[in-house]
């Protein structure tokens, strides 16, 4: 299963933390328990080399042997009691606390080793559940509700979204997984958005950069999304040029089925052809979706047919980003924009140049447009098309224009939007 390199790199780093803090607590109940062992065979054998040193204790015996009996003035001996009686009394005393010397330690040694035990198999447990999770994919999903991992990192498979939404109690609204997703692991996802979609309130999928997916996989994913308890709105497949314009029939269901909800589509380089782009505007003049992104998908010479997917009855967003469109599909695009409910129109990266906007300036007044993207069509300094736009601006201002990466400098730019402002004022 392919990964990309930062999602491996999470999943390393993860991986390399556990064995890190494992090897740690091994390294440090193993010398717990030396210690203890150490310890107790000192306490019971008297000392040896890696015990700590005591002062030496003088040994009580009979008057008679340890020291002069005590004289009085003229040096005569003073009478203290029978030497045997002190040194029988000595010695019964000597023993008594050298049995309770022995025997406390030896009761607080055999706790301490029980303790490193007790330590030492809770170890090995903590160890034996990590790799249980690890065998069966639920350690991301796990370090992420435990708040080690954060949750985006965590969708590192799609067992890993599986378990992640199964353990889960609250929502988890979106699911992205990216160069990891296979056909059979898309119809794992199926089951698990079947399962705990509804609990999750799952509402998104994005599976872009997923070189592996065929309509197959697409399939499942489709088939959960249409379920009756199905919350999703969104699917985002963009960057699977290998779906190609079989990916069209598979999502015909998706977007006129009586129980779909789809509203947000995006479709950026899925490889469309024109006759897959044909029967998709079959469809998506019948569809409830609000965005469709159809960007970096060649549709040079399909203005025609881009004008009947606009005809979708509640569409918003409209993202034509590298799409090859040239002056005419521009101004064919242009024309349909009064007839449509398009707020957000993103033609970035489409080098139609100064007359392709002048084409589509002949209509911005008449549309419902609001957010324009120009970036990288072409536009120069003091083109026409520069002061097609500035005409159409004066006609009906909106709220957002994007003009950066033409053939224009920062000043450039900032001198003409200076000069809209200055004209809606």
């Amino acid at each position: 299963m392919q990964r990309s390199i930062f999602e491996m790199a999470s999943a390393i780093l993860a991986g390399r933390v556990f064995r890190i803090a494992a090897v740690a607590i091994i390294a440090l109940i193993l010398s717990v328990a030396v210690f203890v062992v150490a310890e107790e065979q000192c306490e019971v054998n008297g000392g040896g080399a890696l015990c700590a040193r005591s002062p030496p204790t003088v040994p009580i015996i009979g008057a008679s042997s340890a020291m002069p009996a005590a004289t009085g003035d003229k040096g005569e001996a003073l009478e203290t009691g029978s030497p045997d009686r002190v040194t029988d009394n000595t010695s019964d005393n000597a023993s008594a606390e050298d049995q309770e010397a022995v025997e406390l330690p030896q009761d607080v040694g055999f706790g301490k080793l029980i303790f490193a035990l007790l330590m030492v198999f809770s170890l090995l447990a903590w160890l034996l559940t990590m790799l249980k999770f690890a065998v069966d994919g639920s350690l991301p999903a796990r370090l992420a509700l435990w708040g080690l991992l954060p949750e985006a990192y965590a969708a590192i498979s799609v067992n890993a979204v599986y378990h992640l939404l199964r353990l889960k109690t609250t929502s988890t609204p979106v699911v992205i997984l990216q160069n990891c997703v296979t056909d059979a692991g898309a119809e794992h996802l199926a089951q698990a958005m079947k399962e705990f979609g509804v609990k999750a309130d799952l509402e998104a999928v994005e599976l872009p950069h997923n070189p592996l997916l065929t309509t197959r996989g697409l399939q499942a994913i489709v088939d959960a999304a249409l379920l009756p308890t199905s919350k999703v709105v969104e699917l985002d497949l963009s960057y699977n040029p290998q779906l190609g314009a079989p990916a069209v029939k598979v999502l015909k269901s998706a977007l006129v089925g009586k129980t779909s909800r789809l509203q947000v589509l995006k479709l950026a380089d899925i490889g469309l052809t024109q006759a897959g782009l044909k029967e998709f505007a079959q469809i998506a003049s019948k569809s409830k979706l609000r965005v469709l992104d159809l960007g970096w998908n060649s549709m040079k010479g399909c203005g025609e047919v881009v004008a009947d997917i606009m005809e979708a009855p509640v569409i918003e967003e409209l993202i034509l980003t590298c799409c090859d469109l040239d002056p005419d599909d521009v101004g064919v695009v242009a024309e349909q924009l009064k007839y449509t409910s398009i707020r957000a129109l993103q033609l970035g990266g489409n080098r139609f140049g100064s007359d392709g906007v002048v084409r589509l300036c002949e209509h911005l007044p008449d549309c419902q447009v609001d957010e324009l993207g120009l970036e990288a069509v072409g536009l120069e300094a003091g083109c026409a098309g520069l002061e097609a736009l500035a005409a159409a601006w004066v006609r009906r201002p909106f709220s957002r224009l994007r003009i950066h990466s033409n053939r224009m400098t920062d000043e450039e730019v900032a001198t003409f939007v200076k000069t809209l402002r200055s004209m809606q004022l």
